[in-house]
């Protein structure tokens, strides 16, 4: 994933940003070990919502929530499985973007309510 380019996201890429970050090595024999990485922050937005659509894809791509974003490390994908998580992402999200409110796209003040 390291060798994907932010250009193969499409639009859904216009929001990412590429990050300073650390892995952890392993859970229960090294809790507190990690190792400097560079993660990929997806577009803003509902992070556990995001977080959920990518657990859910075909194949299930697992995330983390950093600072308020969700975030790919490339540690993370094997060989070969770039165009599946890429594909993922982009999916996740484009849903998540339909399902946020108007205002927090960008588009205005949305549905007005009338009494």
């Amino acid at each position: 994933m390291g060798e994907v380019k932010l250009a193969a996201l499409g639009p859904a890429g216009a929001g990412c940003e590429v990050r300073e970050s650390r892995s952890a090595v392993g859970g229960g024999s090294l809790p507190e070990v990690t190792l400097p990485t560079f993660v990929l922050a997806l577009p803003g937005g509902d992070p556990d919502d995001l977080l959920a659509r990518l657990r859910v894809a075909d194949p299930p791509v697992i995330a983390r929530i950093e600072e308020d974003r969700v975030v790919l490390d490339p540690r993370t994908v094997m060989p070969g499985e770039d165009d599946d998580v890429v594909r993922a992402a982009v999916e996740a999200v484009a849903a998540a973007e339909e399902h946020r409110p108007q205002r927090a796209r960008g588009l205005g003040p949305g549905p007005r309510l009338t009494d």
